[in-house]
């Protein structure tokens, strides 16, 4: 198909991705070209030409094909058959679909290693914890979206908390992968398609699940009290600061071979840790965020 009218409709079946978080669908900035879609469209579309399977490709899932539930009979696939792309780097596995008259079932091959499959869950978790922070201060940046600085970064750094620097590099990137936020205008628009996001209140993050809290363990306890410098039940900012400055500088230091600690931004995981916006980490808080910034 060459035709202009018909660009349109080839850009959206090639580059739209569906995006479960939204309320309904935008831009897909990310890609340059098609939406991102959003589920209840999607379900409207599906009911509105008698169809019950959505199956889609052109985009990397872990395990080579993800099915996620519409509701009511109806479901969306996604599927990728090259395993570890690009180049044989990727840690992905690849897939493809069988499907019969009433069903449909994938058959996966390749493998992602133990430990990169958890680092790909703790990511998705730490995306789903700054974007509850963004949504909880929604309210100030979008009357700073009113100025003429269209710099998001040092927007959140104002109205939330931590340096630019932390938004730029750390924080933006980790809640959207992949996405040019240029502009705040665009930054808000992100956030108002996510009114899903269940955000307390008294918290600054979506609190983590009581089965991934380490708060009874001996290891958690002796780090808490070994970053309470002053002994006062309850960790600074200045104390925390000071742990990671140490951590980095073992690890710079030794000569022993071992695992290259990952760049740590304080002020990134300060804000994420920090779930009362107190100022102060308590054990609870600690032992909490403690396995997803580790």
């Amino acid at each position: 198909v060459e035709t202009a009218a018909a660009a349109p409709v080839v850009q959206d079946v090639l580059w739209s991705d569906p995006d479960p978080d939204l309320a309904f669908s935008v831009e897909n900035a990310r890609r340059g070209a098609g939406a991102l879609v959003a589920d209840s469209d999607l379900v409207r579309w599906l009911e509105a030409h008698g169809v019950s399977r959505l199956v889609r490709s052109h985009e990397v899932v872990a395990d080579g094909a993800e099915r996620v539930d519409l509701g009511d009979g109806r479901e969306r696939w996604t599927v990728f058959s090259c395993a570890r792309y690009p180049r044989g780097e990727g840690l992905n596995k690849a897939a493809v679909l069988d499907l019969g008259r009433d069903r449909a079932a994938a058959k996966h091959w390749g493998s992602v290693p133990g430990k990169r499959a958890a680092a790909l869950k703790r990511e998705t978790e730490i995306r789903h914890r700054v974007r509850a922070i963004l949504a909880r201060h929604r309210p100030e940046l979008l009357s700073s979206d009113d100025d003429d600085d269209d710099d998001p970064a040092a927007a959140c750094a104002q109205a939330i908390g931590a340096t630019r620097a932390a938004w730029a590099d750390h924080l933006l990137p980790a809640a959207f992968p992949g996405e040019p936020l240029d502009t705040l205008h665009h930054l808000n628009a992100l956030l108002a398609a996510q009114p899903k996001l269940s955000v307390p209140s008294t918290a600054s993050i979506a609190p983590l699940r009581p089965s991934d809290s380490i708060a009874a363990r001996s290891s958690a306890r002796a780090t808490f009290h070994a970053l309470d410098l002053d002994g006062d039940g309850r960790i600074s900012y200045a104390e925390f600061e000071l742990a990671v400055k140490a951590l980095r500088a073992d690890a710079d230091s030794t000569s022993k071979p071992r695992r290259t600690l990952p760049p740590i931004c304080p002020e990134a995981a300060w804000l994420l840790l920090d779930a009362d916006d107190s100022g102060f980490l308590d054990q609870t808080e600690f032992a909490t965020g403690l396995p997803h910034h580790s």
